[in-house]
């Protein structure tokens, strides 16, 4: 048992380091989307190593784990914010960010979240036929619409209460790949917006970071007034996420508000939901609230995003 303790917390220090070393080269990141999972296996694991009289150094392991852990998510813990408001500078800006999933055909609950929180933008990717007519059907509220929907996972949409400055299909990994960008006058600013849902790591590693890459290729010089958002398959804690923001100097929408895990739904706990549908925004963009959604049928969780201009 003493074995199986100190393996079990060299595991946890080894899969710790992950999020901190570019994993990504060898064809894989998938270790280092789990720390907060590692930090609650080093916590359990501490009460079993002290039954059974394990050396120090098991202890150091797994302390090691946890602080290691904890430093990746400490910049997303909420303590006691979470859904908070921030003090409000300049016309609110309210985005509904959902993966529909393709395999849905229950329109109706996005329809009714639609109607009770009213956003004044909403993208969505994985759309299919079905939801694009039930979009269709909100022209009256959302007159300004990009649709393409499609039976596999590439289907797109946005749907706006304000007129497009601007809009442009993208493929930024083969055909068969599609992100929205587009451009909305907001509150005397003119904001610069991609919508993406790359690759998944386990199924094209390469194509996805690639699909990063083309996105800060896309944006140029331009970093203050852009938004980034989206299914992005990749949490917070991987190296090319970390990569990503970096080059743009973009803040995930979620910082302060909680991790707010929104994949896959059907598991039972917010403990073991990913953080992997992101806003992410420029720096003269004021996130004034952050949080997840109810279920929509989909297996991820929407997200719902307030933001406003803070230099007009």
């Amino acid at each position: 048992m003493t074995v199986l303790v100190f393996i079990t917390a060299l595991l946890l220090f080894f899969a710790s380091l992950t999020p901190y070393i570019r994993i990504s080269r060898h064809e894989t990141d998938l270790p280092s989307h789990f720390p907060l999972q590692y930090a609650i296996g080093a916590i359990l694991t501490v009460p079993v190593a002290a039954a059974v009289y394990s050396m120090p150094n098991v202890f150091f392991l797994l302390a090691l784990a946890l602080l290691l852990s904890l430093a990746q998510m400490v910049g997303y813990l909420s303590f006691g914010r979470m859904h908070e408001p921030l003090e409000e500078q300049g016309r609110p800006l309210k985005i509904l960010q959902a993966n529909v999933l393709m395999r849905n055909m229950n329109t109706t609950k996005l329809k009714s979240l639609i109607a009770k929180e009213m956003p004044d933008l909403i993208v969505a990717c994985e759309v299919n036929g079905k939801f694009a007519l039930m979009f269709r059907d909100l022209q009256n509220e959302y007159p300004h619409q990009l649709l393409e929907p499609r039976d596999d996972r590439y289907g797109m949409a946005v749907l706006s209460r304000t007129p497009f400055a601007a809009h442009e299909y993208l493929s930024f990994a083969g055909k068969a790949s599609l992100s929205m960008a587009f451009r909305l006058h907001h509150d005397g600013a003119e904001i610069e917006f991609l919508s993406m849902h790359p690759e998944t790591p386990n199924r094209n590693i390469r194509a996805r970071n690639h699909e990063f890459a083309m996105a800060v290729k896309h944006f140029g010089q331009r970093r203050d007034n852009i938004v980034v958002l989206g299914d992005l398959n990749a949490t917070p804690y991987c190296y090319a996420y970390k990569k990503l923001v970096k080059a743009l100097g973009l803040r995930n929408a979620r910082e302060g508000q909680g991790l707010c895990g929104t994949f896959p739904v059907f598991l039972p706990t917010p403990l073991l939901h990913l953080p992997i549908d992101h806003v992410l925004t420029g720096a003269n963009l004021q996130v004034r609230s952050f949080r997840r959604g109810p279920d929509i049928g989909s297996d991820h969780f929407p997200t719902l995003t307030t933001l406003s201009v803070l230099n007009n």
